[in-house]
């Protein structure tokens, strides 16, 4: 593996424009209760993303000409608060879309399903509508279904009291933000199809039609909307002041993986870590510097590669899966402590997902039917069930102020795959491009075709997830992953 050390070191203007948003005018005339959320199920149907802000004010838009709302003002305020009651007036009130008015957070913040059948959510709508006499509960009901429709794009809004300076992300292809276009590998993402969604249709290289998880995250956190690769020879000092990734895609925790993929190391991610901290002493001096890292989370996305590559040879070899998890698990809990000995406070690790279940593994070893391999599924739900418990003690041997969180990266995934149309998919055992069955890396290639509609995929190839997979899992995770690092416990599993 060879680094470019003047790319490394080049830092130039990167500048990523914001997406943009749609712009959706509704109906003027008076409106029903049932036209209501009619036209908003509609509506977010067809797009996919919306603001929360853009959200409330279509709401108030459609809402707006409805019977007697300003004599239902007073029942509205009980149920939601005098402040936020007055945040949603004004910002009806307002003639321009991006109006600056404070969001009602008390609306905004309730914990909602983060992706809903949406025909389902309707329909139960509209079943209550048809029971309800009061216009007042009309509108509360149609608030509450703006909340839910809009809850997978929502931003959390973190208390004046907490602060993420960045995001820094540490692993594999799930969060390697374009690290292996800089080095000799063959697992490589940086050519058409991938990045077809993403700013400009630009392949980054990004194992995705678009962002990854690490977008996503980073831009829920408030930090920023693109997490960049930290060999990227574009980066600027600004840059590094809020986050990047160290990832680097075929790695994993066993030495094994990345010899045979030329992957970077976690011991040489750590390495660019030291090199960054460096770096940021140098911008804006060593106190500053330490309290930029105490003040940011930080991403392990591991084990993936490790148990679809090593995990069949090491079978063959030791024949003794259990010492081998065993083994990743240690070496995983040495990481997280490495990052703990040079400041982190906030570290988020991963567990495994259901590999068996990836579109790869199915065509591989799930036989003609292609079903989930049972074999690599139960590696990875006892890894997990090891990872959590050793985390655990070593958690507790950190200071208090110290957050470690372990996500469960398996369960959620399999309800994805198990049930996709609750969550808006509608193909989740082959990915995106070719055939989805087995393209990823150079297979899925400009000369392969793509799916009609990759917004209905979980998977974008045979390895990763989509954009809009990613996405889903990010939601489902997140309320409770907010809590664990910022108000609850300081370790928590979810």
């Amino acid at each position: 593996m060879n680094i470019d050390a003047k790319k490394v070191t080049k830092r130039t203007q990167v500048s990523h424009s914001k997406l943009n948003n749609e712009k959706n005018d509704h109906l003027a005339h008076r409106m029903t209760s049932k036209e209501v959320v009619r036209t908003m199920s509609l509506t977010y149907k067809s797009r996919k993303a919306v603001s929360p802000r853009a959200c409330v004010l279509d709401a108030i838009q459609l809402l707006g000409p409805l019977e007697n709302f300003k004599q239902n003002i007073a029942v509205l305020k009980r149920n939601i608060g005098e402040e936020s009651m007055q945040n949603i007036i004004n910002i009806g009130r307002s003639k321009h879309r991006r109006s600056t008015y404070n969001l009602p957070i008390r609306i905004l913040e309730y914990d909602v399903p983060a992706y809903i059948n949406i025909n389902m959510l309707e329909n139960n709508l509209l079943h209550i509508f048809s029971m309800l006499r009061s216009v007042v509960k009309d509108v509360l009901f149609c608030l509450f279904s703006v909340v839910y429709l809009c809850s997978r794009v929502e931003t959390r809004n973190l208390s004046k009291n907490v602060s993420v300076s960045a995001v820094l992300a540490f692993g594999g292809s799930s969060v390697d933000q374009g690290n292996n276009n800089y080095i000799d590998t063959m697992i490589k993402a940086n050519f058409p199809p991938y990045g077809k969604d993403f700013e400009g249709g630009k392949p980054t290289g990004r194992f995705s039609n678009g962002r990854t998880i690490a977008d996503i995250f980073a831009k829920a956190l408030g930090v920023k909307e693109y997490l960049p690769a930290y060999l990227d020879p574009s980066l600027q000092e600004e840059d590094l002041l809020s986050g990047v990734s160290f990832a680097s895609g075929g790695c994993g925790y066993d030495d094994l993986t990345v010899t045979i993929t030329s992957a970077i190391p976690l011991s040489a991610q750590l390495e660019n870590f030291k090199q960054y901290i460096g770096e940021l002493k140098r911008n804006i001096g060593e106190k500053g510097a330490q309290k930029l890292i105490t003040n940011s989370v930080f991403l392990v996305v591991a084990s993936t590669n490790d148990l679809i590559i090593s995990l069949p040879i090491r079978r063959i070899l030791q024949n003794d899966v259990p010492a081998y998890l065993n083994l990743l698990v240690k070496l995983a809990l040495d990481f997280v402590q490495e990052l703990h000995d040079l400041g982190a406070r906030k570290i988020v690790v991963f567990g495994a997902p259901p590999v068996g279940c990836f579109p790869a593994v199915r065509t591989i070893a799930g036989g003609v039917l292609r079903i989930c391999r049972h074999e690599e599924n139960e590696a990875a739900q006892l890894y997990n069930s090891m990872l959590k418990q050793q985390l655990d003690v070593l958690a507790h041997s950190f200071p208090d102020q110290s957050r470690v969180v372990f996500v469960d990266f398996y369960n959620p995934l399999m309800s994805i795959i198990e049930n996709p149309k609750n969550y808006g998919l509608e193909v989740t055992n082959r990915g995106c491009c070719g055939t989805g069955n087995i393209e990823v890396g150079f297979s899925c290639n400009r000369f392969i075709s793509t799916c009609y509609d990759d917004s209905k995929y979980l998977f974008w190839d045979s390895i990763h997830l989509s954009e809009e997979g990613s996405e889903i899992f990010i939601n489902l995770i997140l309320p409770k992953l907010m809590n664990s690092l910022f108000y609850d416990d300081p370790l928590k599993f979810i």
